[in-house]
């Protein structure tokens, strides 16, 4: 169908509601025990990196993170294991493994950072993204030691219910912080890596993202990277799309890490499977998708963006407490023979920025100038149920 025609709208009976019931548990958004020890096996390989490349101070920040991460969740797991109901056993428990898991990843980011910090210098003109992402481990050391003094002073023995839920809300705090470090921390390793022109070197191993099994945001820079060297912006239609889950933050808080990372999980394969397997597609940072698609105009692309947004919100992920409703807002724009992938992506979260003035569940086309909201009458998507837990 030609790029600039639109489907008459569909009608029909009323949809029956379609159920996924499979078994199959997505991968944790932390890394399983085997994943940290051969991370930890390969701090070698980040010695001989560092001889080479300055952004490897960056990278030891992930060992740490690994770890902390595992037991964060490992701990709300428990948590929540008793439905709402906190025993005074469980409640010591994990109030000590939490408290013994921020002392260890307190020792071993100071390291981490010591050695970042010393390392600055060497960033030349990206100084100060480096001061930034230094700024970021402060605030992280802050949300930690905030984190402690609160579980110290509480009273974990009279009112278990208060406890339990304490300690929930301080994991919550602890994994946010932690997010902003990541996506801080790739945001530098990209520069670093763009400045010296050695995206095309970056290791695999950097480039995947464990939960979604998709290009994290150094997997879908590096690919823009190897198709502007080809010359793709300027002899092929590309559009991009960048997503973002509303109010995603409150499925974390609400009901634990583990729904979460589930939810982001299929979120992921609806809309790789919306997208067309001929498309890029990957997770940009915790809740956000990038997507950019070939040989097709703005309309299409709008289209495809409308397509997804209104899978996601006829999707509902049932939980064992009830059925939880996510909305996506999103952004598309055409790729131009001028664009780089810097200014690609600028103009998609500014999109994406601009759209959350109006609201959510929204998708807003940037033409060139200025955005406007797709609007659509003509599609039509089953709704869906799909088992988070």
């Amino acid at each position: 169908m030609p790029d600039d025609e639109v489907p008459d709208e569909q009608t029909g009976t009323e949809p029956q509601e379609q159920i996924d019931e499979s078994e199959e548990a997505p991968p944790s958004d932390e890394a399983d025990e085997n994943e940290v020890d051969s991370d930890e096996a390969a701090d070698g390989e980040m010695e001989m990196l560092d001889e080479k490349f300055v952004e490897a101070s960056v990278l030891n920040f992930k060992v740490a993170m690994i770890k902390s991460g595992i037991t964060l969740s490992k701990i709300d797991t428990m948590l929540r294991a008793g439905g709402g109901e906190f025993g005074r056993e469980t409640i010591r428990d994990c109030l000590n493994e939490l408290q013994a898991d921020c002392s260890a990843y307190m020792v071993e980011q100071d390291i981490a950072a010591t050695r970042f910090r010393e390392r600055i210098g060497e960033l030349g003109e990206l100084a100060a993204m480096g001061e930034d992402v230094e700024m970021t481990i402060l605030e992280e050391t802050a949300q930690i030691e905030t984190s402690v003094s609160n579980l110290t002073h509480m009273d974990f023995e009279t009112d278990l219910d208060a406890a339990g839920k304490r300690l929930l809300e301080e994991i919550h705090n602890l994994r946010t912080a932690r997010h902003k470090l990541q996506d801080s921390q790739d945001t530098a390793f990209l520069a670093i890596a763009r400045q010296e022109k050695r995206l095309d070197n970056v290791e695999d191993r950097l480039k995947n993202d464990a939960l979604t099994r998709m290009p994290n945001r150094i997997g879908l820079e590096t690919t823009l990277d190897r198709w502007w060297k080809d010359g793709w912006h300027r002899t092929r239609d590309l559009c991009a799309m960048l997503f973002d889950v509303d109010r995603f933050g409150n499925v974390n808080e609400n009901y634990g890490s583990l729904c979460g990372d589930r939810i982001i999980y299929h979120i992921a394969q609806l809309i790789a499977a919306e997208s067309g397997e001929d498309s890029l597609v990957g997770r940009f940072s915790g809740q956000r998708f990038l997507v950019v698609l070939k040989d097709v105009g703005p309309r299409t692309a709008a289209r495809k963006a409308e397509q997804i947004r209104v899978s996601i919100e006829q999707t509902g992920f049932a939980h064992s407490t009830g059925k939880i409703q996510l909305t996506l807002t999103g952004s598309v724009t055409e790729v131009g023979q001028s664009d780089t992938p810097e200014s690609l992506i600028e103009r998609l979260e500014k999109t994406i920025h601009q759209a959350r003035l109006s609201g959510p569940n929204q998708s807003y086309l940037h033409g060139g100038e200025k955005t406007k909201l797709i609007e659509l009458s003509s599609l039509h998507v089953e709704p869906r149920t799909i088992k988070v837990s």
